[in-house]
């Protein structure tokens, strides 16, 4: 393994702590949008405390990936965030067991169609290929789960007028 000089290094931290902020203000969406549908697991706290806990750890985690650039902080974060996760994610896929699965695979999907291929220097480059990737996803790619329609034909006759009633 060829060792990361201290430059490089550095840039690849600041290059994660801004992904794990854009994923965390995503996550802290989500958890948002089920508590005000009623949606969020009751029996786990209250949604104020699932979205203070969320605010706190991406607060620390987004500094401490900045300062301290530290392999076993990062992967201990992460597992920190895997205790919350599966149930926003149950949640999320009502009666659907594997929506697990396709949230992962999803995640999968980004990381290598976006995130390992390109580097970003800063967060704004990092937002607007993420919105590349939205859009590119959402046109072109081919979901088993959506009937090998893409995301976009989904929501299209999703949304399409109803025939009025006679």
């Amino acid at each position: 393994m060829v060792p990361i000089h201290a430059p490089e290094r550095a840039a690849k931290f600041r290059q994660a702590a801004f992904v794990y902020l854009h994923v965390g203000l995503l996550y802290e969406a989500a958890v948002w949008v089920l508590w005000r549908a009623g949606q969020l697991p009751s029996a786990r706290g209250p949604g104020w405390l699932w979205l203070l806990v969320g605010a706190a750890i991406l607060a620390v985690v987004f500094w401490g990936l900045w300062r301290w650039q530290n392999v076993w902080f990062a992967r201990a974060i992460w597992a920190l965030h895997g205790l919350r996760l599966p149930a926003l994610i149950s949640a999320a896929f009502l009666r659907e067991p594997e929506g697990n699965g396709c949230a992962e695979r999803f995640i999968r999907t980004l990381k290598e169609n976006l995130l390992w291929v390109r580097r970003f220097d800063t967060i704004e480059e990092l937002r607007l290929a993420l919105q590349s990737f939205k859009d590119s996803y959402n046109r072109t790619w081919i979901v088993e789960r959506h009937g090998y329609q893409t995301p976009a034909a989904v929501r299209a006759a999703q949304i399409a007028p109803l025939p009025a009633a006679a």
